[in-house]
This record gives structure tokens, sequence and C-alpha cells, in this order.
């Protein structure tokens, strides 16, 4: 859930700037199409704004992870932070002085696509090196216990502060959370000897990191799996429109449902720590099947305790197989195949994000009920192919601190 003094000083210190990272996120992803909902009465102009910040990625990702270099990974992952925070706290200047329209989120929301791009592709390739591969499994798990953490108190907060307070506070605090997360991030010293990188003069080309995914079977497998899990993000944006289809329920209501994830995500991270012998293929089964089971009772929910209860099911069981996909993926990619892997890799996530977000917004036209039952198939068969489509753990043998 959180580190000890047991582990590397690095990773304590990434611990902490992936706690504020995520903290602004969870922030965002409740503010901005609330905003826009609030604005248009839209679900499609939600979705839209949401959409937006997957453009970058998906036409970025792939080059800049052939071009960043070992090590300049770490100096990009603190820039893309620090931008995406100035995005936060220009975006509150404007509220406070401004009426936010739509064209004007939506720009916000390309700014923080493209900031949060130089972020990921840089961290996710830098990791490896910076905790060392011998500690990959336990980074990837204490990573989603401070996911689970943000995700506790971000919908919560976010929530309440917009009711108290309006849009200009909660866009500062966002800002101010993801400084925080830059600031801990350039402090960070790597504990191992770093990544490899290929022959100076080689030339990466940014379909390599494709031809890697592509070709090697267990990344194919995590890749395969991981698009059910990105495409299960439209439920946010769903639970809002249940939400505002619901009398007598308020945006407030919507923060205590999406923490109620958070409280899953705590629970599920607490319980993978528990779960270090078990076969990788056996533990990412069962929690692929336990997030369908929620995403069907998100469904039928039509109280904020059952809504809750629901998350707390489905997103739980994500955090919990999250790690797994996150540490396989790295664990099988060679040191010079890093940058051009992590690239390939966040070019499909923005991909399958930006089809959630779409999604999410049909939600308001096909009905958020039918579009979460849906959504619970696709889960159902993703845990279905991960009982019996193949080993995940091969360089890294379980779900503890892997050998070195």
């Amino acid at each position: 859930m959180w580190p000890t003094h047991q582990h590397p000083k690095a990773l304590r210190h990434i611990w902490a700037s992936w706690l504020f990272m995520v903290l602004g996120s969870r922030f965002g992803n409740l503010v901005l199409p609330w905003i826009v909902l609030r604005l248009s009465g839209s679900a499609w102009e939600a979705g839209l704004v949401l959409a937006l910040e997957q453009v970058p990625p998906l036409l970025l990702s792939g080059v800049m992870g052939a071009r960043l270099s070992a090590r300049r990974r770490q100096a990009w992952a603190v820039a893309g932070t620090a931008a995406e925070a100035l995005v936060w706290v220009l975006l509150a200047w404007v509220a406070a002085g401004h009426e936010l329209r739509a064209p004007i989120l939506g720009a916000a929301a390309l700014a923080v696509g493209a900031a949060d791009t130089t972020r990921g592709v840089a961290f996710s390739a830098w990791l490896p090196g910076a905790v060392g591969r011998r500690w990959l499994p336990e980074a990837h798990r204490l990573l989603e216990g401070a996911d689970a953490l943000a995700t506790v108190i971000g919908p919560l907060a976010a929530g309440w502060l917009l009711m108290a307070g309006g849009r200009a506070p909660v866009l500062l605090v966002n800002g101010a959370a993801l400084g925080a997360a830059a600031l801990v991030l350039s402090r960070v010293a790597p504990a191992g000897a770093g990544a490899g990188e290929r022959p100076a003069g080689a030339t990466v080309r940014w379909h390599e990191g494709f031809r890697a995914l592509w070709r090697r079977d267990r990344l194919r497998l995590v890749a395969g799996i991981r698009l059910a899990y990105e495409l299960s993000g439209a439920a946010f944006i769903l639970v809002l429109v249940l939400v505002q289809h619901t009398p007598g329920l308020t945006v407030g209501d919507a923060g205590i449902i999406l923490s109620a994830a958070g409280v899953g995500d705590v629970a599920s991270v607490a319980l993978l720590s528990r779960l270090g012998r078990w076969p990788w293929r056996s533990v990412l089964a069962a929690f692929t099947v336990a997030a369908a089971a929620g995403m069907a009772l998100l469904a039928i929910s039509r109280s904020v305790v059952a809504a809750s209860a629901a998350m707390f099911l489905m997103d739980g069981a994500l955090a919990g197989g999250y790690p797994v996909l996150g540490a396989a993926m790295q664990a099988h990619t060679p040191d010079e195949d890093l940058g051009a892997v992590s690239g390939s890799s966040h070019t499909l996530s923005a991909a399958e994000r930006l089809g959630a977000r779409f999604f999410g917004g049909a939600g308001g036209a096909l009905g958020a009920p039918a579009s979460l039952m849906l959504l619970a198939g696709l889960l159902l068969g993703a845990g279905a192919w991960s009982a019996v489509g193949g080993r995940l753990s091969a360089a890294v043998s379980d779900l503890g601190v892997g050998e070195g």
C-alpha cells in the first residue's frame, strides 16, 4: 500500500510523486466532465472533451518513446508533470474571472493530454532503471496502492470542494497536487544502474515498439487484456450520467460513488500483497471476472449505497489486475526496447481510452445501464482469455519481489 524503509529510497520518492500525480488526475476526471455536463447537459460533449485529452498521446507517444534516451527520461517526466500543473493553474485563473465554456475546456484537455503524454511515456520507460528490475513487481503494487489512496481522496474532495468553493479552487488544488508531484519526482536518485540503451547512432523507428508488442506472445497477451481494462474507464462518465438522471442526487453524491472505487482499490492492493505465490494468470483472471460482476451490479444500481458498493467491487478488482499487467509488460521487455515499447503501449492506451470516452458519451443515448452491461461482457471475456490464453510470468516469478 505504501513503502517502508525496506524499499529503496528512489522507490519511496517515486511512490509519493505518483500519489500526487493520481490525486490531480482524479480531480480532473470528475471536474472536467461535470462542468461540461452542467454547461450543455450533453453526455456526448462531456465524452468529447475527455476524448480530446487522448489525441496527443495517440499521435505523439510512439515518436516520443523512440526518441527519448535513457539519460533524459527522468527530466522529461518531470517537465511533463510540471507542464500539466501549469495548465490546471491557468484554467483556474480563467475560471476565477470568466465563464468556462466547452471550447476552453477542450483546449485545456488537449494541453493536459500533451503534458501527460510526455510524463507518461518517459516515466514508464524510466521506471525499470530507476528502481531496478528486481523491484518491478513490488513497484507496480505500490504505485497501484498510491493510485488507490488518491482515488479515495480525490473524487470525494473534488466533489464537495466544487460544491463549496466553485470551479476555480478545485482547479487550483489540482494544479498544486501536480506541482508537488513534479518537485518530488525531480529529487529521485535512481536506485539501480539504469536501463540499457541501443548502440550510439542506432536508429529507433516509432513502429518498432508495435512490432515488439505483436511478436512477443506475452506482450501481445498483456496488451489484449488491457484493452478491456482501459475501455472500462467509460464507467466513470456513465456514473455521472446516472447521477444526473437520478432525482435527488448531486455532484457530491457522484464524488462519494467514485471515492468508493478508491476504497475498493485500497482493499484490492492489500489483498494483492497476500497473493505473492499464486500464479499470475489465476490472479489476473479472478480479478477481471470480479470487475465484470461489479460492472453488472453498477448497471442495476439506483442509489448511492448500491452504486458505491458496485464501484468498490469493479474498480477494486481492476486495481488488482493493473499491477500484474504493468509488471508483466516491463518484465518481458528488453532494456533497449523500453522506450519504443513504452511509446507504443501509451499509443494503444490512448486509443483505448479514446474509445472509452466516446462510449461513455454514447451512454447518454444508449442508456447508461445498457452501456455498463456491455462493458461487463467485455471484462468477462478478458477474464476468460487471461485464464486460458497463456502464462504471464516468466521473467518475474510472482507478485512479490522478483529474483534479481
